[in-house]
């Protein structure tokens, strides 16, 4: 009711509707909002400086393994590893042998990256696993999940399952 009430006050103010009775039940109705909702403003606080680690650093694309932070710099073309409880800080990989890096996976504690040529193991020196796929279209995200890399495109999910000698072929997952 209440979320209701706040539709019926925005469309009355587009209207052009507007009374001291109008703004006091606006200055009413947004805590009775926020209380019930369990909303609450907080500050956000700095958790860590990228430009410590490189300069120009700048987190694009973030995922958690472990006790870690993965963060990737596509300006860069540099993958980074922050602690979250020390904050100890690391360069994984990156520079020429990451061109056009876009996403990361954490497959089984192994990190993969989607750049230009394919998935890449994110090793000091990456390797190609798995070469792109102009069927893949346009990667919205990737994720690694039992055992099996998944890519979300604008048209399909795709699912490589991997074993000892690499990864199989791409399967549909949605059928």
């Amino acid at each position: 009711l209440l979320l209701e009430a706040q539709d019926l006050l925005r469309q009355i103010e587009t209207a052009g509707g507007q009374s001291g009775e109008l703004t006091q039940f606006k200055q009413e109705l947004e805590p009775l909002l926020g209380s019930v909702l369990q909303e609450r403003q907080v500050e956000g606080a700095l958790f860590f400086d990228l430009e410590i680690i490189k300069a120009g650093a700048l987190g694009n694309n973030f995922i958690l393994s472990g006790e870690q932070m993965i963060i990737l710099d596509k300006n860069q073309n540099s993958i980074y590893a922050v602690g979250l409880n020390d904050k100890k800080s690391t360069i994984l990989a990156g520079g020429e042998k990451l061109p056009g890096a876009s996403f990361l996976a954490d497959l089984n504690g192994s990190l993969y990256v989607l750049a230009e040529q394919g998935f890449y193991k994110a090793n000091k020196i990456p390797e190609l696993k798995i070469k792109k796929d102009e069927e893949w279209g346009s990667i919205l995200n990737i994720a690694g999940f039992a055992g099996n890399l998944y890519l979300l495109t604008s048209g399909e999910i795709w699912k490589y399952s991997s074993g000892e000698e690499g990864f199989g072929s791409k399967q549909k997952w949605l059928k």
